[in-house]
């Protein structure tokens, strides 16, 4: 009677183990669902890193030898093999734009016929920029390597480049319209950036070659020779052409003040918060400043939000979706994005993502980046000069209503230095939004 007992016992325990591990398999894939969607984000993140991880980078790849050593013709047509053979496997042109592949095919040919024996590496940088130029595409360029910042010899002077070409050299607060850098006048200047450099459109053409007068390694991409003791430059003042020397400087002397890749500030008076991104990096550390930002606009009731992309030239475009998803979740009042000609790749992305949702204003100057652009870009090292030249592998298309557009135009257009203070008037209504 007991080992009856004892028997009906064991199989009512049985019972309910076989039930609980029924219902236990049931919610089994429920449980998974939801720790997946509660760790996806981190999940992703995680991925998105060992990807990452596996790109090369500049780090990567050796320096670029001196500007000045000279290659055999072999080695030349080497280098610019590989260039070629790169972009023809990797590149989106020839899906998208077959007929300008051919003209890639064409500039192809023509370099390979004026290599020689004893070219120098800065005569076949600026014969591999002509190749990448005719991509029309500002990733995919030819640049110089050299992972030692001190290696360069910096001008230490400022330039500015307008739309038309036009060149100013700043001193003391003011503009002076430059003739000459080292006996290369500045329409040559020009001239040779537009038919050496990567670009989407005219303003991008502006801020880069702002960027590549910066030091006078290169300098030499534009045609500008080198000298030993410094960098001479012609300016207009007064009516009168004013000759001056600019001693070189080092990097420690002319590198920046670190900024911060993303910022905040509110103004609860005017009832504005200003969201600075200056690079586009999407960490565990940004969604938090993201989401924390988002807890400040709400508790402060905030009515106006800016977001600041006038220096930032992309990264992951993730960072413009992620901030999109709560913008439109926690946010009902005005938007406004400043633009500037440095906004670029990703950070068009975010601003065209905005501005088709028609919720924002924008303000400041025409975007560097094209709403239609390749992107995703690679690092290559050239077999024999060591140029570094980067190609990209994705092809990125806006929908129909900018088909035919090379930037994102503003709607209030006004200098970039001057957008901030232009979109505070138009809160205040002291001006109007106009076209």
């Amino acid at each position: 009677m007991k080992e009856r007992n004892i028997e009906i016992m064991h199989h009512s325990v049985r019972n309910k183990s076989d039930k609980r591990l029924k219902k236990f398999r049931r919610l089994l894939p429920l449980c998974i669902v939801a720790a997946f969607l509660f760790l996806s984000p981190y999940i992703r993140l995680v991925f998105r890193y060992i990807i990452i991880s596996s790109i090369t980078t500049p780090a990567d790849l050796n320096d670029t030898r001196p500007l000045s050593d000279t290659l055999t013709k072999k080695q030349a047509q080497e280098d610019i093999k590989a260039v070629f053979t790169t972009i023809s496997k990797n590149h989106k042109i020839k899906d998208y734009d077959p007929a300008s592949f051919k003209k890639v095919e064409e500039t192809y040919h023509d370099t390979l016929s004026e290599l020689y024996d004893g070219i120098t590496v800065r005569e076949e940088w600026i014969l591999s920029s002509e190749l990448t130029h005719t991509l029309l595409d500002a990733h995919s360029c030819v640049r110089l390597n050299l992972k030692d910042k001190e290696q360069y010899h910096y001008v230490g002077a400022v330039f500015h480049v307008e739309d038309d070409g036009t060149i100013w050299y700043k001193k003391d607060k003011e503009n002076y319209l430059l003739k000459s850098v080292n006996g290369i006048s500045a329409c040559t200047i020009y001239k040779n950036a537009s038919e050496r450099m990567s670009y989407e459109n005219i303003y991008y053409l502006s801020s880069i070659l702002e960027n590549q007068m910066s030091d006078a390694e290169n300098m030499q991409l534009l045609g500008i020779p080198w000298q030993r003791k410094g960098v001479s430059i012609c300016y207009e003042k007064n009516n009168e052409n004013i000759s001056e020397l600019l001693p070189y400087k080092t990097y420690h002397e002319v590198s920046p003040k670190e900024i911060k890749p993303y910022n905040a500030e509110y103004d609860d008076k005017l009832s504005i918060a200003v969201f600075t991104m200056n690079e586009m990096n999407y960490t565990i550390d940004y969604r938090s400043f993201v989401k924390e930002f988002f807890n400040e606009v709400q508790s402060k009731k905030i009515n106006h939000i800016i977001i600041d992309l006038r220096n930032n030239g992309g990264g992951d475009s993730i960072c413009g979706e992620f901030f999109c998803k709560l913008l439109y979740k926690k946010f009902k009042g005005d938007t406004y994005v400043l633009t500037s000609h440095r906004t670029f790749s990703s950070a068009v992305l975010f601003t065209l993502s905005l501005h088709d949702g028609g919720l924002v204003t924008i303000v400041g100057e025409e975007t560097g980046g094209s709403p239609n652009a390749y992107g995703e870009v690679r690092y290559y090292s050239m077999p024999n000069s060591h140029l570094m030249y980067r190609v990209t592998q994705k092809y990125f298309s806006a929908s129909e209503l900018w088909i035919n557009a090379d930037t994102i135009r503003p709607d209030v257009k006004v200098r970039e230095e001057d957008a901030l203070k232009k979109v505070k008037e138009i809160i205040k209504g002291l001006s109007h939004i106009s076209t």
